[in-house]
C-alpha cells in the first residue's frame, strides 16, 4: 500500500511538472511570436473576442484595440447609431493612430429626421479616416446632396471600393440615379449597390459618366427594390470595363416609355467573358397578358462564364438558350403558376447542354401547387429546392 502511494505521488508530480512546462511554453510562444503572425491571427477574430483579448495584457491590448476600429456598424436603430458614431469619432480624435485602421462604415439605418445631425459627425469622421474602403449610407435625398458636395469639393473617399445605399423603411422618398452621379468619380470603386432608385423618363438628363465610355472599374452592380429605366441601366453597364455580377430586382412593371428589357442583355454582352452572376427579376407581363405575351429575354448562350442565374419565369421562353457554364438556376414566379413546358425543356437541357447544372431554386405562390412530375425530367445530380 505504501509503495502504491509513493508511485501515485510520483505520477502527480510528473503531471504537475508537465503542466508547468506546457504553461510556460504557451507563455513563451505568445511573447516571442512574430508580430506579423500574431496580427494575422487577431485579424480573423470577431469584435467580442478582440475586446476580451484587450483585458489579457498590455501588449495584447496594443495589438487588439486598433482592430476594434476596423468596422463601424451603426446597427438598425437611428438614434443609437448616431450616439455610437459620435463616440466612435471622438475616440479617433483622442487617438489619431486608430483612424488609419478604419476600413468600413455602415450608417445605413439613419432616418431622414436625423440626417442633419449626422452630417457634422460624418464629415469630421471622413477627415480623419483616409483608408476606409466600404461605405453604407441611407438612401435619402438630404444625405445624397451632402455626399455629392463632399465628393465634388474634397478628396474624401478616393480610396473607396464598395458603396451601398440602404432603403429608409417607412419613407416614401425615392431618388433617381442622377442623384448618385458623383459616385462615378470614385476611380477605385469596385462594387455599387443602390436602393430607392426611381424610374425617370427624362433620359436627356443622363450625366456624362453614363455615356458608355467603358472607364468604370465596377465589378459588381446591384440595384434592388425600385424601378430604374432600362436605357439608363444599359448605359451604366456599357460604362463598365469588366462586370462580374449584375443584379436588378424591381417590383414595378415595365414602363411603355422605356426601352425593352432585352436592352440589358444586349448591353451585358460586352461582359460575356467575365459575367458570373446575373439576377434580372422584373414584372414582364401586364395583368391582361399570359405567359406567351410576356417580354422574353434573348439567348444567354454567349455568356461563357455565367455560373449563377436568377430570373423571373415569364422572362424565359419555353426553350431557353442558356450557357453550358451554368451551375445554379433560380426561377421566381411570385404571382403565376409554374409553366410545365418550360420545366420539361429545362429538364431535357440538364442532360444535354446544361451538364454543369447542380442546383435549381424555384419560388412560386404559396397558395399554388405545382403539376405532378414537373421536375421528374431533371438529371439526378440537380438538387431541386422548392419554396
Amino acid at each position: 500500500m505504501g509503495a502504491l502511494k509513493i508511485k501515485l505521488a510520483h505520477s502527480l508530480t510528473e503531471i504537475k511538472r508537465d503542466q508547468n512546462y506546457f504553461s510556460s511554453d504557451i507563455k513563451f510562444t505568445m511573447e516571442f511570436m512574430l508580430p506579423e503572425i500574431l496580427l494575422d491571427i487577431l485579424e480573423r477574430l470577431d469584435s467580442k473576442t478582440l475586446s476580451t483579448l484587450c483585458l489579457v495584457s498590455k501588449p495584447m491590448r496594443n495589438l487588439s484595440r486598433p482592430l476594434l476600429f476596423r468596422d463601424f456598424d451603426g446597427g438598425i436603430v437611428s438614434e443609437r447609431c448616431l450616439k455610437r458614431l459620435r463616440n466612435f469619432s471622438q475616440q479617433l480624435l483622442t487617438d489619431p493612430s486608430l483612424a488609419s485602421q478604419v476600413r468600413s462604415v455602415n450608417i445605413g439605418c439613419i432616418q431622414e429626421a436625423d440626417i442633419g445631425e449626422l452630417q457634422d459627425i460624418f464629415e469630421s469622421l471622413l477627415k480623419h479616416t483616409p483608408n476606409f474602403r466600404h461605405l453604407t449610407v441611407p438612401g435619402a435625398q438630404r444625405f445624397t446632396k451632402f455626399l455629392n458636395n463632399l465628393l465634388k469639393g474634397q478628396d474624401y473617399l478616393r480610396q473607396l471600393q464598395t458603396f451601398e445605399s440602404s432603403p429608409i423603411y417607412g419613407s416614401t422618398i425615392r431618388i433617381s440615379l442622377q442623384c448618385w452621379q458623383s459616385i462615378f468619380g470614385l476611380t477605385r470603386l469596385l462594387s455599387l449597390s443602390l436602393s430607392n432608385c426611381e424610374y425617370n423618363s427624362t433620359l436627356s438628363s443622363i450625366s456624362p459618366e453614363l455615356q458608355g465610355n467603358g472607364d468604370l472599374l465596377l465589378r459588381r452592380v446591384c440595384i434592388e427594390n425600385r424601378s430604374l429605366g432600362y436605357t439608363i441601366l444599359a448605359r451604366l453597364i456599357q460604362s463598365c470595363k469588366r462586370l462580374e455580377t449584375f443584379i436588378y430586382v424591381s417590383p414595378s412593371r415595365y414602363h411603355p416609355e422605356d426601352s425593352d428589357p432585352a436592352t440589358i442583355i444586349r448591353a451585358l454582352l460586352l461582359h460575356k467573358n467575365s459575367l458570373k452572376h446575373l439576377t434580372f427579376d422584373f414584372c414582364s407581363r401586364d395583368e391582361d397578358e399570359d405567359f406567351n405575351q410576356a417580354r422574353k429575354l434573348e439567348s444567354l448562350e454567349e455568356f461563357s462564364c455565367l455560373e449563377r442565374l436568377y430570373v423571373n419565369q415569364d422572362c424565359l421562353p419555353w426553350k431557353p438558350l442558356l450557357p453550358p457554364s451554368l451551375k445554379l438556376l433560380g426561377i421566381t414566379s411570385p404571382d403565376e403558376p409554374l409553366e410545365p413546358n418550360l420545366f420539361h425543356n429545362l429538364g431535357i437541357a440538364s442532360h444535354l447542354s446544361l451538364k454543369l447544372l447542380s442546383e435549381l431554386y424555384v419560388t412560386f405562390p404559396l397558395f399554388e401547387g405545382y403539376p405532378e412530375g414537373i421536375f421528374d425530367g431533371f438529371d439526378d445530380r440537380v438538387y431541386i429546392n422548392i419554396d
